[in-house]
């Protein structure tokens, strides 16, 4: 997985991406999962960021070299063999930190602890973005049956209405009884609007969280959903797995990990470092004391420092009581978040249960109702077809509903939200 993502590539890649397929699958929408999301960046770049860190902490013991050239006038002593008095000097430099007694050691051990984080961060983003396209591709899905539902009682009040006027110039009904159907037929046609608005309001969505603006799905398939039929196991272990495997809380413990060792790093302060050092100088003038090449072992013992490491000290101190805090909230919150899931889940295969039974009685009652109006007797026909339309809106909702929540517990487990070689159409 390359992290050097520039905003040019991203360009590039959009527009090199071939057609979503038609009619689009919920797989081929999981398939299609763009790294490039500006979601998915965000939780790279902050890898890319750790990563930075690390080799800021390795640069500590690397080779500098440099070149130092001093200008200086002087007045020398009378009794100096070299008279001049310019005394200036170019030296080429080496230097390189031989131990600093743990201060780099704990660095380099904080740096690589945050980019464990960062890389379970990214993680549970990812299963957050896949959770993301399944909940917009099922939006679409129950926005294309809510116009259906809508457009067939239109329909049926349209006619209502129709039938009111003709009655009324026969003198059958008062002028009351048509603005009544005129009101009814109009407040289902705003309705009827407002479905067909929301048709191409979730497309639009499900286009954005593909990476794709603009790029709007004409036909959408409703997929088998193997999962919501899964049997729910009891609550405490999926607790403790959560507690284990929940890729949010490894990263905080990591991030505690790295609190600890910039506190030890930041201790470190009060050590000596232990450096070496050559150089070779070219003079303008000569002296006795001064050497055409020279090497050092340099011992730099502290002894003030005017506060700074106890208070570098303080400040790390205090982010690891933050982040134990921090860490300790997001257990207790994602243990609720697992009951809540769970007992959902519990909640939804009842509802499902419901709507199964509803939807079992109105397409019976529809066909009840289809054979009268063939035999011209009369029959709500047209209420028969909207309330079937609507049962299957309701038990799409549960169904959808519950592979959400399976995905949502899934991710709090830490485990990948709807694998697609798992969940063929």
């Amino acid at each position: 997985m390359s992290m050097g993502l520039h905003a040019e590539d991203t360009k590039t890649n959009q527009s090199a991406k071939a057609p979503l397929p038609t009619p689009l699958t919920l797989d081929a929408a999981m398939q299609s999962v763009d790294q490039t999301h500006p979601d998915l960046i965000v939780a790279q770049s902050q890898i890319q960021i750790s990563n930075a860190k690390l080799l800021q902490a390795d640069s500590a013991y690397g080779f500098r070299a440099f070149i130092l050239g001093e200008a200086r006038y002087i007045e020398p002593s009378r009794i100096a063999l070299d008279q001049s008095q310019n005394d200036s000097r170019v030296a080429l430099v080496a230097q390189k930190r031989l131990y600093d007694f743990g201060r780099t050691a704990n660095a380099e051990k904080a740096a690589m602890a945050e980019i464990k984080s960062s890389e379970w961060f990214y993680k549970n983003a990812v299963n957050q973005y896949r959770i993301a396209v399944m909940e917009s591709f099922f939006n679409v899905l129950l926005a294309d049956l809510q116009f259906i539902r809508d457009n067939e009682e239109m329909s049926i009040v349209y006619i209502n209405y129709d039938r009111t006027q003709m009655r009324n110039e026969l003198g059958q009904r008062s002028d009351i009884d048509v603005l009544e159907s005129q009101s009814e037929y109009q407040k289902v046609r705003r309705q009827v609007y407002t479905s067909r608005n929301m048709q191409r309001n979730s497309r639009s969505q499900l286009a954005n969280v593909l990476n794709r603006p603009g790029e709007l799905v004409a036909d959408i398939l409703e997929p088998k959903l193997p999962e919501v039929n899964r049997p729910i196991p009891e609550v405490e272990p999926l607790q403790e797995q959560a507690l284990s495997n929940n890729p949010v809380l490894i990263a905080l413990r990591a991030q505690v990990e790295a609190a600890e060792k910039r506190v030890s790093a930041a201790r470190a302060g009060y050590r000596p470092t232990l450096a070496g050092e050559a150089q070779v100088s070219e003079y303008n003038r000569i002296a006795g004391n001064y050497n055409e090449w020279e090497a050092s072992l340099i011992l730099n013992v502290p002894l003030l420092n005017g506060g700074k490491v106890k208070a570098d000290v303080a400040q790390q101190q205090a982010e690891l009581i933050r982040l134990k805090a921090e860490l300790q909230k997001a257990e207790m919150d994602i243990q609720q978040a697992v009951l809540d899931n769970w007992q959902m889940l519990d909640t939804l295969r009842i509802e499902r249960e419901e709507m199964q039974a509803l939807l079992d009685y109105r397409d019976l009652y529809l066909d009840r109702s289809r054979a009268l109006y063939e035999m011209e007797v009369k029959t709500d026909l047209g209420d028969s077809m909207v309330e079937v339309s609507e049962a299957r809106l309701k038990l799409a909702r549960a169904k959808f509903n519950t592979a959400l929540t399976w995905a949502r517990l899934d991710a709090l487990l830490g485990k990948e939200v709807y694998p697609v070689e798992e969940n063929k159409q």
